[in-house]
């Protein structure tokens, strides 16, 4: 048996696991763009079909069928369960999902962790709500003023 030096660099290989990709689906990036690929293909669809409205509908399914493929797999790659799509049927908790689709990074159901993109994404998330509120309730308001 051979006497190893206290001085020698260590036999053991030090390798960080390999973690990206172990959920499936799609990132947060993929998911923002080709949900903004199948939002402009609709709308060109229907503006170029604008006589008829059964190509329109038919364009505005393939986009609703499309959009919820992409949430289940950005749901997958979260780490949540892809029956959480069904959630876009309930007012404001489609909001919530929509937000976790767009901010939350790979796997966050298991570490809990926001990055700082994440967190950056869900200010302006709020940001853009709450001033969406203050519209409505600026609508309602000046004309009760002006009557």
């Amino acid at each position: 048996m051979a006497e190893q030096s206290v001085y020698a660099a260590p036999a053991a290989q030090l390798e960080m696991p390999d973690t990206t990709g172990t959920f499936g689906g799609i990132d947060r990036l993929q998911y923002f763009l080709i949900s903004m690929g199948i939002g402009v293909a609709n709308m060109v669809l229907t503006f170029m079909f604008v006589d008829t409205p059964a190509v329109a509908m038919v364009s505005l399914i393939a986009a609703l069928i499309a959009s919820v493929y992409l949430v289940v797999q950005r749901l997958k790659n979260i780490g949540s369960s892809p029956w959480w799509t069904l959630a876009f049927i309930v007012p404001l908790l489609n909001l919530y999902i929509g937000m976790k689709c767009l901010a939350f990074p790979e796997g966050y159901q298991e570490h809990k962790q926001l990055d700082s993109t994440a967190k950056i994404i869900i200010g302006l998330f709020i940001a853009v709500f709450a001033l969406a509120m203050l519209g409505i309730v600026a609508a309602i308001a000046v004309p009760m003023m002006a009557a």
